[in-house]
């Protein structure tokens, strides 16, 4: 049986290989809580002073939001500030990657809900609970679909009421964390340079152990009240 040219040219077109695009950080943008903890409080309930957070932290004061203040509400201004300076149309961005632990709502996840806030009805959208690691984690997500040609335009925010988990009592942890909202629009570059380099993540099992280990004689000292209080405040 013969074949028309125009079968052959789409056979052709479909196993050649696409050209990589390359992505890049096109702009960023942040939002920050007006509020204010300055190190002078917290090292008065820690039983500690100033100088001793201030010398081995640098912070003098932790952005704070208010109990009425919503994530998704910081993280959504953060983002249409990075659209903004990168000339994007909201409406046209084909993933939206929210890296938090703290969402207002266990569902629907901060992603929807900022492409919601946003007008990013188009995009894909969902959450990167991966800790101190989830932006890189999400900006590697989100280049990934670029080199992939699955996506184009990528907005990854980064956002955390860490202030609403934290453990006041534990003068190891509680002066290393606050509240802000960060924003990275991604795009294609031609450009040789600039643009998103790999990422390698590496998990390490041995300090989960440790720090349950830990978790567990905090909650030995205080009656097994240890996480009960780090999720109420």
């Amino acid at each position: 049986m013969l074949e028309s040219p125009q079968l052959e040219q789409m056979r052709t077109e479909r196993v050649s290989p696409q050209p990589r695009m390359r992505p890049a950080v096109a702009s960023i943008a942040v939002e920050i809580p007006p509020g204010r903890l300055t190190t002078e409080e917290l090292a008065e309930r820690l039983g500690v002073s100033a100088d001793w957070i201030v010398s081995r932290t640098g912070i003098r004061e932790r952005p704070m939001a208010r109990p009425d203040e919503r994530l998704a509400d910081y993280a959504a201004r953060a983002g249409a500030a990075a659209l903004s300076r990168a000339g994007v149309d909201a409406a046209d961005l084909d993933l939206v990657i929210a890296a938090t632990m703290t969402q207002d709502q266990l569902t629907p996840n901060a992603g929807p809900v900022i492409a919601h806030a946003l007008g990013a009805h188009r995009a894909g959208a969902f959450d990167v609970g991966a800790a101190c690691t989830a932006f890189l984690t999400g900006l590697s997500l989100g280049a990934a679909q670029i080199e992939a040609g699955r996506a184009e335009r990528v907005l990854v925010v980064g956002a955390d009421f860490i202030t609403r988990i934290n453990n006041w009592d534990d003068k190891k942890t509680a002066p290393l964390f606050a509240d802000a909202a960060g924003a990275a629009v991604l795009a294609p570059t031609e450009a040789d340079r600039g643009g998103i380099g790999p990422h390698s993540p590496h998990g390490r099992p041995r300090g989960l152990q440790e720090r349950n280990q830990a978790d567990e004689r905090s909650d030995d000292r205080c009656g097994g009240a240890g996480r009960a209080r780090s999720r109420r405040h």
